[in-house]
């Protein structure tokens, strides 16, 4: 895809220097096509040939008949993001109770992948971490005190992203640890499996599909939140929401939703460049995908910084530890708060 115009564009790096992916390699010799949008590149999330036709009775891809004899301890909420945030706040899984609880990095696991399987999909926690700390480094750069002005430029794989947000979702369903409106997600609320078969087994999402973003100031900025998202009436699974340093995060799998989305040509859906504006500074996110074509979609952040009292982030704490995130009524996408 070519690069969009200067007005929104600058190379992130200089073609000899390090790759804003945070890899080993130069610019050049990563993620740079001249001419062209960059590319992070992840490895293939297929077991390697020839294919066992065993099915795994455990494993939620067993359709693929490509399955190990034995079944891994998977965390449903990638080891790779614990370890990097070390205790979670994060609210949506059902012990929790009313508000946050804090979750360490050996308290998700669960038996819901085979470990061929949960090899082969080892790059997208990975890459799902590579996103989100692309998120958080933004934003630090953007509101720590300085008087540069200098862009922070960071590239990560919006395909992987997706995938990385899709396989959380299935950990959490799996799992049974989900929960819409205090039922089991998983045993009240259907999935296309095919869909995600597909997806998780190199063939990608349908148009409409995937990655939609957005902003909740509302959330503060130490938390990080996993929901399902569910059409209640039509009792559906229709994506993961991930609330993530007050950026919302909605992996969209819903055949009604996808059209809403294309028909409104939301700019929230699937975007290139997120942008977050400080003060004096920007940073700049990169999520790029192997099929880019069409316009270049950018995603505006400004943030602002706003004094409180100690009382007064109590009571921020409090509201969002009583927010539901469980369900999203009808998924009407052009009608949520951004």
């Amino acid at each position: 895809m070519p690069r969009p115009s200067s007005s929104h564009w600058q190379a992130p790096a200089k073609s000899s220097g390090p790759c804003p992916c945070g890899g080993n390699l130069p610019f050049a010799q990563c993620c740079d096509i001249p001419e062209q949008l960059p590319l992070r590149r992840f490895g293939p999330i297929t077991p390697t040939p020839p294919p066992t036709g065993y099915a795994h009775p455990k494993c939620y891809l067993r359709a693929t008949a490509d399955c190990s004899q034995t079944i891994s301890g998977e965390h449903y909420v990638s080891a790779a993001i614990l370890s990097e945030f070390g205790n979670l706040r994060t609210s949506g899984l059902p012990w929790f109770g009313p508000g946050e609880t804090l979750v360490g990095i050996n308290s998700l696991r669960s038996n819901i992948l085979c470990t061929r399987h949960n090899s082969a999909l080892a790059p997208l926690d990975a890459e799902g971490r590579r996103a989100l700390v692309g998120i958080r480094e933004c934003l630090n750069h953007i509101s720590r005190r300085s008087l540069s002005t200098k862009t922070l430029y960071r590239i990560a794989s919006g395909d992987a992203l997706e995938l990385w947000g899709l396989k959380t979702l299935m950990g959490l369903l799996e799992a049974n640890v989900a929960r819409t409106e205090g039922e089991s997600t998983a045993r009240g609320y259907s999935i296309d499996d095919a869909v995600v078969v597909q997806a998780l087994s190199g063939g990608g999402l349908p148009r409409g599909y995937g990655l939609y973003i957005g902003h909740d100031s509302d959330l503060l900025h130490d938390t990080i939140g996993f929901a399902p998202l569910t059409h209640f009436e039509e009792r559906r699974v229709a994506g993961l929401r991930v609330s993530f340093l007050g950026i919302v995060l909605d992996f969209m799998i819903d055949p009604g939703t996808a059209a809403a989305i294309l028909q409104a040509n939301d700019p929230h859906y699937r975007p290139t460049i997120l942008d977050f504006e400080g003060r004096r500074r920007t940073g700049r996110l990169i999520l790029t995908r192997a099929d880019q074509r069409g316009d270049c979609q950018r995603l505006h952040f400004q943030i602002r910084h706003v004094p409180t009292t100690a009382a007064e982030a109590s009571e921020l704490q409090d509201r969002w530890a009583r927010k539901q995130f469980e369900r999203v009524p009808d998924i009407q996408v052009g009608d949520q708060r951004r």
